[in-house]
This record gives C-alpha cells, sequence and structure tokens, in this order.
C-alpha cells in the first residue's frame, strides 16, 4: 500500500525572537492527512510553529511546504466589533442565498451560490431527540398480544434494543402495539415520549408530494429552509429535495422515509424499525448505519441481520418466540 502524501513538510527550520533567543534550529518534520497532536511544554514553541506554518512568521532559515487549504486559528482571536458571525465564518454569501430562496426567489444563481450547503446555518445534530440516561422510554406490564405473544419490557434511557426470533414470532405485531396500532388483547403499554415507527412496506410517504413537501406535513412549524437544511443531512440536497416520492429508488425511499420520521415534530425519542435492511443494498445499509449511530434516542430494531444489529452498538438482545426474554448475543 502507498505511503500517504504528507500535507506538510518543515524543511530545517531555524527561527529566534528579535531578541535572539533560540527557538528552533533546523528543525524537519513531515505531517500526513489525518489528525496529527503537537504536544510540549509551555514555552517549547508549539504556537510559533504553527504561525510559521500558517505564514504568519517568517524563518530565518528552511522552509515550509503546505498542500491544499490551510486554515489556523490562533489562541487568541481578536475580531471587529462590526463584523456579523456570518462574515467571521465566510458563509455569508451562501445565508443570503438561503434566505432568498426562502423568500421566492428561485433563481439559478441562488441555487448554485448554496450548492451542497443547505444545511449551514444547522451543521443530524437532532438534539430534541436525546433521551437522559435513566429515562423511562417505554413500559409494557404484563402485556398479551395478539396471537399469544407475551411481553414484558421497560425501556430506559438511550438504550438500543435488538429484537430478534423466527418468522412470524410476533415481532411486527410487537412494535405496533408499541405504537398503539394495535391495542394489547392484554396488559397495559406506556409509551412516555415521542416514537415514530418504521415499517417493512415504506408506504409512509405521500407519493405525489416532494421529498420536502413530504417532511414538512410532519414539522408544519419549519420553515422551507429548515426543511432543506435538514433534509441534507439524508443525502437530499439542493433540487434532490423536490423528486417526487413516487420516483425514489429503493434506498432513495427509505432514507426520504426515515428523515420524515426523524425531523417530525415532536422529535421522536424512541424509534422503532422493522427489518429495516431488507430491501437495501450494501452502501445503504451502512448509510443507515451512520444515521441510526449519530441519533441520540432510543432504539428498537427488528431484524435477522446479526452484523447490521453489532454495528448499531446494541446494548440489549432480546428474543421473542412466546415469550420476550433477554438473551446473550452469540
Amino acid at each position: 500500500m502507498p505511503t500517504p502524501s504528507p500535507v506538510v513538510v518543515c524543511s530545517g527550520l531555524t527561527f529566534a525572537w528579535p531578541d535572539a533567543t533560540p527557538v528552533f534550529s533546523g528543525l524537519s518534520i513531515a505531517i500526513g492527512p489525518g489528525r496529527t497532536g503537537l504536544i510540549g511544554l509551555n514555552g517549547s514553541g508549539k504556537s510559533t510553529l504553527l504561525r510559521l506554518i500558517a505564514g504568519d512568521l517568517r524563518p530565518a532559515r528552511g522552509s515550509v511546504s503546505v498542500t491544499g487549504e490551510l486554515g489556523y486559528l490562533p489562541q487568541n482571536v481578536t475580531l471587529g466589533p462590526g463584523l456579523r458571525v456570518d462574515d467571521v465564518l465566510g458563509i455569508k454569501t451562501i445565508r443570503n442565498a438561503l434566505n432568498a430562496l426562502e423568500a421566492g426567489d428561485a433563481s439559478p444563481e441562488n441555487f448554485a451560490l448554496v450548492g451542497a450547503d443547505w444545511d449551514v446555518e444547522e451543521r443530524v445534530d437532532l438534539p430534541e431527540t436525546a433521551v437522559p440516561a435513566g429515562r423511562t422510554v417505554l413500559r409494557i406490564s404484563v402485556a398479551r398480544l395478539r396471537y399469544g405473544a407475551g411481553a414484558d419490557l421497560a425501556v430506559r434511557g438511550p438504550e438500543r434494543i435488538a429484537l430478534t426470533g423466527r418468522n412470524g414470532a410476533g415481532k411486527t405485531t410487537l412494535l405496533r402495539t408499541i405504537v398503539g396500532e394495535i391495542p394489547p388483547v392484554s396488559g397495559e403499554v406506556a409509551l412516555a415520549v415521542p416514537a415514530r415507527y418504521l415499517p417493512q412496506r415504506l408506504d409512509l410517504l405521500d407519493p405525489g408530494l416532494t421529498v420536502a413537501q413530504n417532511v414538512a406535513r410532519r414539522a408544519p412549524a419549519a420553515t422551507d429552509n429548515q426543511v432543506r437544511a435538514r433534509l441534507a443531512r439524508f443525502l437530499f440536497r439542493g433540487r434532490r429535495a423536490d423528486q417526487l416520492a413516487g420516483t425514489l429508488s429503493g434506498g432513495e425511499l427509505f432514507r426520504a422515509t426515515l428523515a420524515s420520521l426523524l425531523l417530525a415534530q415532536p422529535p421522536p425519542q424512541l424509534l422503532l424499525l422493522d427489518e429495516p435492511t431488507n430491501s437495501l443494498d450494501m452502501a445503504s445499509v451502512r448509510q443507515l448505519s451512520g444515521a441510526l449511530l449519530s441519533y441520540p434516542g432510543a432504539l428498537i430494531v427488528a431484524s435477522h441481520d446479526i452484523a447490521f444489529l453489532r454495528d448499531l452498538g446494541i446494548t440489549r438482545w432480546l428474543w421473542l418466540d412466546g415469550d420476550l426474554t433477554e438473551i446473550d448475543p452469540l
């Protein structure tokens, strides 16, 4: 495997302060891609080296070579009191274009300025979906479900639960009972937080509406700009958000459906998924895993895909076969 090319190369750097206090003499270093930490005692020259790399200081001898774009954040940042935050962050032009689009100016120039940065003002977190550790999310008390299955379960905090069992054991029935689509035959099912359910059949979206319109239906208080910024996290950027739901591919439909659930109001603090990988290709499964890993709420996933479940960081494994029991994964 080829060695990655360095992005910063310092060759024979020599530097001293005007009072002749030496800092470096013949320092050479190559910094490659990725994250590199620079440590040392106070006064050893860490900040000086960064200033030399950034071009803020010039060495007495030697050279600095930088490949690619360089940004430098000093310890002490002095900002003009008349500057706006978007000026400092360099996003003023993009924000102006977003505001113009929100106001109805759908010109090609504004779309070009925004590009892929629809989420520039809101860089999937969704803090409203977070659940404090120990908080009761769901309690199922000695419930008897349809088809004879029994369940007794308490879910607390942001637990990640895998629901496994043979086909026909009642996993879908249990999920639908939790969200109130099917009443239990006996016992009680009590949800303590907003919940959303993603069924095996992806039929939650209106095929005659666009992706953005479908999401907006579930989040009526959100502006069009907010909807599009959030959809960008699910790879529906720019005009992709204006696709009709009925024209989406299988993977796109899944992402759009998941987006409509996660971005709904009130935000879901419990998400239930029923065999979510059944119709997805490997790339879409990886995208789903990434999206769910960043979800801070509680999660219950019914699936036979053990590798997928392990990737989600499951904390509890349940087996449903007549009754619900906790198991240790293989």
